[in-house]
């Protein structure tokens, strides 16, 4: 218990305030954003970030762990959220319930970096949810390693090799000169 932070030196206290102050200025909106796009209350996003430190803090074995929501996290769930509600649901979000769904959505992964076999069942998952929808997810910026889970829990054929793209750039290319042909 209480690894993560000992031993303590009086000298590094100024210096562990400084980086503490910092990573809330960066990681409270950051939630904030991220329980936005989930379509989630934003009070949820300060449990995902103050709860999960706190208990680290205290539990925790490793310095250099990071702890906390994340753009791929919040995508995940605002894909199945999506796919679970209804249009009647008063919960439901703009995408759950416009008329018309948009034909593609496009994930920049860049800062995604590693996907673990829940992260693929759950790519799977929202993938065929929607499929059926008729929406097309997209993939820009994957970084290597990534893409060879990609190929190993089988999403780069669930997606398509084609909607993998090496840019963000690319993507709205492709999307472009589809929609035009």
């Amino acid at each position: 218990m209480l690894q993560g932070i000992l031993p303590v030196s009086r000298s590094t206290i100024p210096l562990d305030m400084i980086a503490g102050v910092t990573l809330a200025t960066l990681a409270i909106p950051e939630v904030m954003g991220y329980t936005s796009i989930a379509g989630m209350p934003v009070i949820t996003g300060l449990y995902t970030i103050l709860v999960p430190l706190l208990a680290f803090a205290l539990l925790g074995s490793s310095r250099h762990l990071v702890v906390g929501a994340d753009s791929a996290t919040a995508a995940v769930l605002a894909a199945g959220l999506a796919g679970l509600a209804t249009a009647q649901s008063s919960e439901c979000g703009a995408f759950g319930s416009s008329e018309r769904p948009p034909e593609w959505i496009c994930i920049y992964a860049a800062a995604i970096a590693d996907i673990d076999i829940s992260g693929g069942e759950s790519l799977e998952t929202i993938v065929a949810k929607l499929h059926a929808m008729g929406v097309t997810l997209v993939l820009a910026e994957v970084m290597p390693e990534v893409r060879t889970e990609l190929d190993l829990y089988e999403i780069t054929e669930l997606i398509g090799a084609e909607h993998i793209f090496p840019t963000i750039a690319a993507a709205e290319r492709a999307f472009r000169a589809r929609a035009i042909a």
